[in-house]
């Protein structure tokens, strides 16, 4: 009986396990805005926060700049990464590529890891596919299950010596964020027949 239980508590909890997914600012309902307001130079470990989220550049001695409503992660290597914590867990977010420089300043978001915890010491999930973006386009992603913090790694594509520039930052917490799969109930019925049909064997045998 217990190896049963176990057996449906494990094929339950696998079935609600998937990667995040891209989305896109339409998805969103009622997210809190980052529009990076008060200009500011922000080196690691210092942050930068608003509206329920604070940001840094993963490296040391890296350096966020914030300026005219765009945030800048200017730091020495040619990847630029930054790291997003928010006040409570969240399950989508997402951000512009600024169109306040005339010149281009195309990048690519090349991964994105998500943190259960807002020390990141715990890496629920990734996301690594490649995803170009231009002037005034938008990336966005929900994840399997609330997260805490993310780290979101960008290349610049356009010129090497610029940092992407990013605008409107958003996350919320859905009212999904934390409910079952539509399959993990339906195996979760499945799994709680076949234990009503062992318990009831096992009466009629009199086994306890």
């Amino acid at each position: 009986m217990k190896r049963l239980t176990l057996l449906i508590l494990t094929i339950v909890g696998n079935a609600s396990m998937y990667g995040a997914t891209l989305i896109t600012a339409g998805d969103f309902s009622n997210p809190s805005l980052v529009t990076f307001g008060t200009s500011g130079t922000f080196v690691n470990p210092a942050l930068y926060t608003e509206n329920g989220a604070s940001f840094r550049a993963t490296l040391t001695g890296g350096t966020l700049y914030v300026y005219s409503g765009v945030m800048d992660p200017a730091l020495a290597s040619s990847t630029k990464s930054i790291d997003v914590i928010f006040g409570s867990q969240v399950n989508r977010f997402g951000f512009l590529a600024s169109t306040l420089q005339s010149n281009s300043r195309d990048f690519q978001v090349d991964s994105v890891l998500f943190f259960s915890d807002t020390a990141m010491s715990n890496q629920t999930e990734s996301y690594n596919t490649v995803a170009a973006m231009s002037i005034g386009s938008f990336f966005g992603l929900e994840g399997a299950s609330g997260f805490s913090a993310v780290r979101i790694t960008m290349t610049p594509t356009s010129f090497s010596g610029f940092s992407p520039l990013i605008d409107d930052f958003r996350f919320e917490a859905t009212a999904a964020n934390g409910v079952p799969e539509p399959s993990s109930l339906a195996m979760v019925g499945v799994g709680a027949g076949f234990l009503a049909m062992a318990w009831r064997r096992r009466r009629a045998s009199g086994i306890r």
